[in-house]
């Protein structure tokens, strides 16, 4: 039996695109990392919320280290 991701379901023979044509890989026994990355995006924008600025969420989503 195949581990597969606690959010998306995906396997190690069905893998997310991360969109840029790479497969996911494993961040934790149950966790890929494309939903490891939107984890990340999420609490950023929980973070805005509570008031963090836009700015660096839109950093975040480029890639940048924050």
């Amino acid at each position: 039996m195949f581990d597969t991701c606690r959010v998306c379901h995906c396997d190690e023979l069905h893998a997310c695109d991360m969109g840029d044509g790479t497969p996911c890989w494993w961040v934790e026994p149950d966790l890929c990392s494309a939903c490891a990355d939107a984890e990340a995006l999420a609490d950023l924008c929980q973070a805005d919320v509570d008031g963090l600025d836009t700015l660096a969420i839109e950093r975040f989503a480029l890639g940048e280290v924050i």
